[in-house]
């Protein structure tokens, strides 16, 4: 098949974006393997990186570049300052006003993406293109496409677009919220999502067929054993991701952290150091200060996605923090998967033992679902203090069903006996 992706997130994304943009890249990857022709429309990047490696990924000015053979170099350096002042304000309002998906920069990629796309389809002629939400310029633009090209039409959702409770707007603009996106996604051949949650939501609310197409971890990305070294000889208990203030709670940790200290089972920084990589982990100086166990917490912000795979990959334990809202049972967080492949135990904290990562955690065998549990926490870590192993017994069998090629290839053969089907 030849195969159009329209992803405003591909590699190479060195910030928040960079999680999202693994799912369309792991696509491409596997999907090229498997003998499909994969093309890319993105939006562009520093110094069009691919250019010079990949015929193939386009951003939606290089397209044009390609597929006309020029060059329009005539953008003066003050149309350049106006653009940036717009994402910039843009950004800041959207940031501070809480409006949800809209006022987001990449609204003003979708018109070129599209007609990218569609210069592309005059040489190439797709057979299908396929969207992976967020941001929504991904679904709008393989809207116009398809409707413009008469191709088939796949709508991926990595997450809710209306009723993700991380970037709920307030009422008026959450009722606008859903009428575009059904006005946009009823038009999809199929949707794909991560979770039987998620495709329980959207069958729901779309009269389109769902698939059910889970996140997972590309292998190639395991880092080797001796590519990250700690200074010190302690504990070392690491979370990785982003933190959200609504909907992950670690105030269990510290809870049982000031429990290990007060029992003195835990006397030193030297012993234990909790580490939070990712973003609003500064927010958690206050928090740590109140369970008066700031000396054992790091707060190291945002670091490159190698180190961080090397951190757990070399951590005593990894934490992961469940989604408090019960109506969020079917998000399964890109990081989970990394964890899944890590070697190391996790301690699942919060949410509840029905959610969707904390029966992934169980059925894997890569660790404890603690929930709320003071005393559970204080036992794993003083197991840990005391030199000892904590149990860790992967299946294997499960970890293989999360790998990107073996989920990358049963989505496309999915999607292909649903088109042959449809026919």
């Amino acid at each position: 098949m030849k195969i159009l992706i329209l992803a405003y997130y591909f590699p190479p994304e060195n910030n928040m974006a960079k999680m999202a943009s693994l799912r369309p890249y792991a696509w491409k990857k596997y999907w090229d393997a498997a003998g499909h022709q994969v093309y890319v429309v993105t939006s562009q990047k520093h110094g069009d990186t691919y250019d010079a490696h990949d015929n193939k990924v386009f951003t939606a000015k290089s397209c044009r570049h390609r597929m006309e053979a020029r060059h329009s170099q005539d953008v003066s350096i003050l149309q350049n300052n106006i653009k940036a002042s717009i994402r910039f304000a843009l950004r800041a309002v959207h940031k501070y006003a809480v409006c949800g998906t809209f006022l987001q920069v990449s609204i003003f990629w979708i018109l070129p993406a599209v007609k990218a796309a569609l210069r592309l389809n005059k040489t190439v002629k797709f057979d299908l293109v396929v969207s992976t939400y967020g941001p929504p310029a991904n679904h709008i633009g393989a809207k116009l496409f398809s409707a413009k090209a008469q191709v088939p039409w796949v709508a991926d959702y990595r997450d809710l677009w209306h009723g993700n409770e991380v970037t709920r707007p307030p009422m008026l603009l959450l009722k606008l919220e859903d009428i575009i996106e059904r006005r946009i996604v009823r038009h999809a051949n199929f949707i794909t999502t991560v979770s039987e949650g998620l495709r329980e939501q959207l069958e729901s609310r779309f009269n389109v067929p769902v698939i059910v197409s889970k996140n997972g971890f590309d292998t190639d990305d395991t880092p080797t054993a001796n590519e990250f070294k700690w200074p010190e000889e302690k504990v070392y208990i690491i979370y990785t991701g982003t933190l959200y203030p609504r909907q992950t709670n670690p105030a269990p940790l510290f809870e049982a952290l000031s429990a290990l200290k007060k029992t003195k089972k835990l006397r030193s920084k030297s012993q234990l150091e909790v580490i939070f990589c990712g973003c609003n982990s500064n927010s958690l100086g206050k928090l740590a200060k109140n369970y008066s166990v700031e000396e054992y917490v790091t707060s190291a912000g945002f670091l490159p996605r190698q180190k961080v795979l090397a951190m757990q990959h070399s951590a005593s334990a990894l934490i992961f923090l469940d989604w408090t809202d019960p109506n969020s049972r079917g998000i399964l967080t890109g990081k989970i998967f990394e964890y899944l492949f890590s070697g190391k135990p996790v301690i699942s904290i919060g949410g509840n033992h029905h959610s969707a990562s904390n029966k992934l955690i169980r059925e894997s065998g890569i660790g404890y679902v603690v929930g709320d549990s003071v005393d559970e926490i204080v036992d794993i870590i003083d197991t840990l203090l005391r030199g000892e192993s904590l149990d860790y017994s992967p299946n294997p069998e499960i970890l293989h069903q999360y790998t990107r090629k073996h989920l990358a290839e049963t989505m496309i053969n999915q999607i292909i006996s649903q088109l042959y089907a449809e026919k």
